[in-house]
């Protein structure tokens, strides 16, 4: 099947349910995080949230964004690394953010082309006005929401 095939097989509901399930699934494997209420949908994240993209091309093209405020950031951190959350720094803020967006791509691309080959950029910090106009995903976690948005192109 060839790439636009592929692509056009996926229609937006699908889409967002597949990025709900496995960014939920992700959240709660890697960063013990459950989120606390069901995901709701948003036209953006804060305009001081951190965020990064991760690019990725072959049997599907596109990328896959997340947005957090620090606070998020330092609590999924903190799961993570086995570390006190008052123990966190930028440094390690935007390496989980980073961290986040890596395994959120890899886990949603494996649903929706299970049988695809793809490459994945290392992820990026990308400036706030970046993926403005494009839907996010709103996930409430205890510390706060995270964001998740992604394009198909």
């Amino acid at each position: 099947m060839t790439q636009q095939q592929l692509a056009e097989t996926l229609d937006q509901s699908a889409i967002d349910q597949m990025c709900e399930e496995s960014t939920i699934e992700v959240l709660d494997a890697m960063f013990f995080e459950p989120p606390v209420k069901p995901p709701e949908w948003a036209e953006h994240p804060s305009p001081e949230a951190a965020r990064a993209n991760v690019m990725f091309e072959g049997s599907l093209c596109g990328r896959v964004s997340v947005a957090a405020m620090p606070p998020v950031l330092s609590s999924l951190a903190a799961s993570f690394l086995g570390r006190d959350a008052g123990e966190i720094g930028e440094s390690e803020r935007w390496y989980i953010l980073a961290e986040l967006a890596n395994i959120a791509c890899g886990s949603l691309l494996s649903r929706l082309a299970p049988e695809g080959h793809m490459r994945l950029s290392p992820p990026i910090h990308v400036p706030e006005l970046e993926g403005a106009g494009e839907r996010w995903m709103k996930l409430t976690l205890a510390d706060g929401e995270l964001y998740f948005a992604v394009r198909i192109s």
